[in-house]
């Protein structure tokens, strides 16, 4: 058994949220500024308790705000924990916000030898890869020009390929990847996965599922800064799916759903998600309508659809039309109601 090489030990994280002179707004703003209380205590993680080996994919997900940021900057040692313990051993080489790392007023060429030192490269081992980080960034052109004038993707270029080229141990990685364009995004995924067949070990933050699953085995769901589930990726993910679809029932016209019965079984669908119900209780959370197409090394499922075109069906059913946000391409479902004598439940 592989040991770990990152080590985070019931760890809590608190914010203290300054009340200046000036910000009287609010509930309360005025009164506690009289009577002195200037500041708040919010707790963006509590009980966190995980390992992850040396060679992992290890992913991170959940809702905005859960605390995913935050769990890789403690990782990283940009915070530290305000109760518990991360260990980390071995080079870490982050990717967690834009920009990050770089001075606006240096050019792209200083600001390599200024990331990778940060990094622990000397200047020499910086001379070494820097070729490489040019051509794989794909912004020579601009290298010589400070970064401020930088756009938001060539941002996310210069930072990638000089963390992907300083020979990290630990490799981490925020949602920041998708700013880039999918033919960046493609090389790296490709090089990501050079560094995991190196033995390299990732951590890797994003809302992208799909991404998700096709590169971590393991997977932590976090939900308003406690940990729900830590496990296999496709066990996470589906529970993690299940609960998005708990949380957000339909109402009114915000979500539309559309039933299909057939005696006492009723079939309900809504954006890519099937309940099934019998004699009026629930027999499932949520099933997915579900297919997956592999485009440019990347597994594109179903559940990643927007499913917004809706026919009605003579005989009282209806045809739902999926399309992919990614890829040019789109399925179509037809739900229609059975012999309810031919059903046996």
């Amino acid at each position: 058994m592989k040991s770990p090489v990152i080590e985070v030990t019931q760890v809590r994280k608190d914010y203290r949220n300054q009340r200046g002179g000036r910000v009287l707004l609010g509930k309360h703003g005025l009164s506690d500024w009289i009577r002195g209380k200037r500041s708040t205590t919010s707790t963006v993680l509590e009980a966190i308790d995980f390992a992850v080996e040396a060679g992992e994919a290890f992913g991170i997900i959940g809702a905005n705000g859960s605390g995913k940021s935050t769990l890789l900057k403690l990782i990283s040692g940009v915070t530290v924990p305000t109760e518990g313990t991360v260990a980390v051993r071995g080079r870490v080489a982050s990717l967690l916000e834009l920009g990050a790392g770089f001075h606006p007023m240096l050019t792209g060429r200083e600001n390599i030898y200024l990331n990778a030192g940060i990094l622990g490269l000397s200047h020499a081992e910086v001379d070494l890869v820097f070729d490489q980080i040019v051509e794989f960034s794909g912004i020579a052109a601009s290298i010589d020009r400070p970064v401020d004038t930088y756009s938001s993707g060539m941002y996310v270029r210069l930072g990638f390929a000089v963390a992907a080229h300083t020979d990290p141990d630990i490799f981490l990685i925020d949602e920041v990847l998708a700013v880039g364009d999918e033919a960046f995004q493609r090389k790296c995924r490709t090089r990501i996965g050079e560094l995991m067949e190196q033995g390299k070990t990732l951590v890797f933050v994003s809302h992208d599922l799909e991404l998700v699953n096709s590169l971590c085995s393991r997977v932590l769901l976090l939900n308003e800064g406690r940990m729900i589930l830590n496990d296999s990726s496709g066990k996470v993910i589906d529970h993690y799916l299940h609960q998005i679809v708990q949380d957000e029932i339909p109402e009114g016209d915000a979500h539309p759903a559309y039933s299909v019965e057939s005696g006492k079984l009723r079939a309900t669908f809504c954006e890519g998600q099937i309940r099934l119900a019998y004699d009026g209780e629930q027999l499932t959370q949520g099933l997915h309508v579900y297919a997956s197409i592999l485009v440019h090394r990347l597994w594109s499922d179903s559940t990643k659809l927007r499913w917004d075109t809706v026919e009605a069906l003579d005989g009282g059913g209806y045809r739902f039309t999926g399309i992919s946000r990614r890829f040019p391409y789109s399925l179509t479902w037809e739900v229609m109601p059975g012999d309810s004598e031919s059903l046996r439940m």
